[in-house]
């Protein structure tokens, strides 16, 4: 879905899982679980052009709640991955390259 001319480098740089049950004591100690979703989180750092930035900045936006295949590149370590982007920012750049880091809910 990106334009032809943003070819981002994409590295995975992390797998998670964020684990939303509840977990809480009775009055002797003995621990209750109340079983709720989980959600797999993918972490990306992409490279792109500083040219392309803003670009791809709105187009996270537009797709944010539309689930996506996204794709890392496999000789960096890079995963696929459908889901949702939760959250994106871009840590720091240089002239010619921006750092996005773009993590992502995986659909199960």
């Amino acid at each position: 879905m990106l334009r032809p001319n943003v070819k981002p480098t994409v590295l995975l740089k992390s797998k998670r899982l964020n684990e939303l049950s509840t977990k809480e004591r009775d009055q002797f100690g003995r621990f209750e679980i109340i079983p709720r979703d989980k959600a797999k989180l993918v972490s990306y750092e992409v490279a792109v052009q500083t040219r392309n930035n803003d670009y791809v900045a709105d187009f996270l936006e537009e797709v944010a709640d539309i689930p996506c295949i996204h794709i890392g590149d496999p000789s960096r370590g890079g995963a696929t991955t459908y889901g949702y982007p939760r959250d994106f920012g871009f840590p720091y750049e240089t002239r010619s390259i921006f750092k996005l880091f773009l993590e992502v809910e995986r659909v199960t």
